[in-house]
This record gives structure tokens, C-alpha cells and sequence, in this order.
């Protein structure tokens, strides 16, 4: 698989995570709850800002390495399920946006549909036991 060599930036990062959980709203009291399936993709959006040859460099990628958007492709970023650089497996969805240029910097967005990580159920317990700080 294709890895993308660009780094996200931290500002502007955010994630909308994937949901496990069916919820049927019943008439005269509370929802019921279930997990539906496991491992659901989670959005992330992301942003550039990139000299003229890293634009080309992405723009190149987009439309051949994964076929306009169609492939999957890794990408090592901000950790969304911890606090570390992760490598993850992604798909654009749609394709990129160029929303400004300025003293020849290309800035650009996207929204990256990704694979979650494997959790560790020993380390998120004793997360959970540790507490906050």
C-alpha cells in the first residue's frame, strides 16, 4: 500500500469518531442501546500547508498512486485513539480542497476516512484504574 509522505498539521485536526452504537429513540422511556459492529471508520479532518512542489507532490498522488481517491493509502498523523504519531490506513473522502494561496503556500484540506487502530484492553484498564492526573 501507498503511503502519502505529507504531514497533516496539528491546527485545524479534528475527528468525528466512528459509532459503534445503534440507539432507538422508544416512545414513554429511555433509548435502548447496542453494539452494532466493531472497528467503525472514523472522519478526520486534516490541513496542509505546502510549497508549490508538495502540492504537486499531493495533487500528483491523489490522481494517480490512489486513482483519484478510489484506494486506500497509509498516513502517519496525530493519533486520534492516543496522543502519539500513529500510521493509519486512509481514503480521502472526496477529493481535496485548496482553500487559500498566499506567499506562494498552497493551503489545503481534506477529509480522511481511517481505519481505527487495535486498542489494548490491559492498557486502557489500567488507564481507567490510574485515573486522571
Amino acid at each position: 500500500m501507498t503511503e502519502l509522505l505529507l504531514r497533516p498539521l496539528l491546527e485545524g485536526f479534528g475527528a468525528d469518531f466512528g459509532d459503534s452504537v445503534v440507539s432507538v429513540a422508544l416512545d414513554g422511556g429511555a433509548s435502548r442501546f447496542r453494539l452494532d459492529k466493531i472497528g467503525s471508520a472514523h472522519a478526520i479532518r486534516v490541513s496542509w500547508n505546502l510549497k508549490p512542489h508538495n502540492y504537486d507532490y499531493l495533487m500528483a498522488f491523489y490522481r494517480t498512486e490512489i486513482d483519484f481517491g478510489s484506494l486506500p493509502f497509509t498516513i502517519k498523523m496525530k493519533s486520534v485513539d492516543a496522543s502519539d504519531l500513529q500510521e493509519y490506513t486512509a481514503r480521502f473522502l472526496g477529493p481535496p480542497k485548496l482553500t487559500s494561496f498566499h506567499g506562494g503556500i498552497h493551503s489545503v484540506s481534506a477529509t480522511l476516512e481511517v481505519v481505527p487502530l487495535a486498542h489494548n484492553e490491559s492498557a486502557d484498564q489500567a488507564l481507567i484504574t490510574g485515573g486522571p492526573e
